[in-house]
């Protein structure tokens, strides 16, 4: 990986997503296009406090790029819950 192109980062006290949603906010807010690329859903959650135009979820697995719901993130997983993230 150290021969790649590539930003890599970590944080002893944060989850990876959350270091990884604040890296693209920071790139983001500098102007920069981000492209996240990840299958974990909690990721949706940037398109509520980033701008959708300038950041990207390309799902692997999936082999496409994630549409920007037309609901909240967050309102969605309370009501779905999600035992992973302890919601019940």
């Amino acid at each position: 990986m150290r021969n790649l192109p590539v930003i890599q980062a970590r944080h002893p006290d944060y989850e990876c997503d959350d270091v990884i949603a604040n890296l693209a906010k920071h790139y983001t807010d500098m102007g920069n296009e981000v492209v996240i690329i990840s299958g974990d859903s909690d990721f949706i959650q940037v398109f509520d406090f980033m701008n959708p135009e300038k950041v990207s979820i390309y799902h692997p697995i999936k082999k496409k790029f994630v549409e920007n719901p037309a609901y909240s993130y967050l309102e969605w997983k309370s009501l779905r819950g999600d035992v992973s993230d302890n919601i019940p």
